[in-house]
């Protein structure tokens, strides 16, 4: 399969020295679904920041899509979409149309295509009826929807989720991960985050575990179950009981 993501001996270095990620490389294939799970400071997010180019390395390389992001940034936004932990942070619009709106205006887009990306973002994420609501009155799975939505307007090829679930209940959880799930049978390409590897791992081809800024594991979700609490990572009920792994979704 063609590489969507290639990281090549990736390093970086915050201002004070301390590490962050210590000569990762991996290659992220077209159109999968990836995990990466790890305790906190154990450097997902920071990876994460590099395939938009929040951060950049300190050295290495990060090619998206033939592209090494410190070469066109504003073509590699467009290519990757993040959706972050706290979605009030990624919230700027006054109605839920105008924070979808936002990025396809930027981009200098005719006000019909604008209109045609807000409309289409708000039907996958089912809050068309919500349009014209001040987004700070959505609840907190709406409110990820939203985001979600405002990441879609801009079409990347590949989305990336941390920590999608954190904070959101049962029923918040399933929409959102139906969401995800519909995306990568679009042909998205997901990159994802979590603490909770039960809720996606029925979903996901591959699991990359990190570990001191480093990738300690990389492999099959269901290969690695025996070694997820040595990380720091709870291991699924479905492995604690010897049974098979079944979807949120079902």
């Amino acid at each position: 399969m063609t590489a969507i993501i290639e990281i090549q001996d990736l390093c970086h270095f915050f201002t004070d020295g301390t590490c962050g990620l210590d000569h990762i490389n991996l290659r992220i294939e077209q159109g999968s679904f990836v995990v990466i799970g790890g305790c906190n400071g154990s450097g997902k997010t920071t990876l994460l920041r590099h395939f938009n180019g929040l951060l950049l390395p300190t050295s290495g390389q990060v090619i998206i899509d033939g592209i090494p992001v410190e070469r066109d940034l504003q073509a590699i936004r467009q290519k990757v979409g993040m959706v972050f932990q706290d979605s009030d942070n990624q919230i700027v619009g006054e109605t839920v149309h105008d924070d979808v709106a936002f990025g396809p205006e930027n981009l200098g887009l005719e006000r019909q295509e604008i209109g045609r990306r807000v409309e289409e973002a708000l039907q996958i994420v089912s809050l068309s009826k919500q349009r014209d609501l001040h987004p700070h009155l959505l609840s907190g799975g709406q409110k990820r929807r939203l985001t979600i939505a405002s990441v879609l307007a801009m079409q990347p090829q590949v989305l990336v989720f941390d920590e999608p679930f954190s904070n959101l209940d049962y029923p918040s959880t399933k929409q959102v991960l139906q969401h995800i799930v519909s995306l990568q049978d679009k042909g998205h390409t997901i990159v994802l985050t979590t603490h909770e590897l039960e809720k996606v791992i029925a979903h996901c081809q591959r699991l990359i575990i990190m570990h001191q800024g480093r990738v300690a594991r990389d492999a099959t979700p269901a290969s690695l179950f025996n070694e997820l609490e040595q990380f720091g990572i709870r291991e699924p009920c479905c492995s604690r009981h010897g049974i098979p792994q079944e979807s949120w979704l079902s």
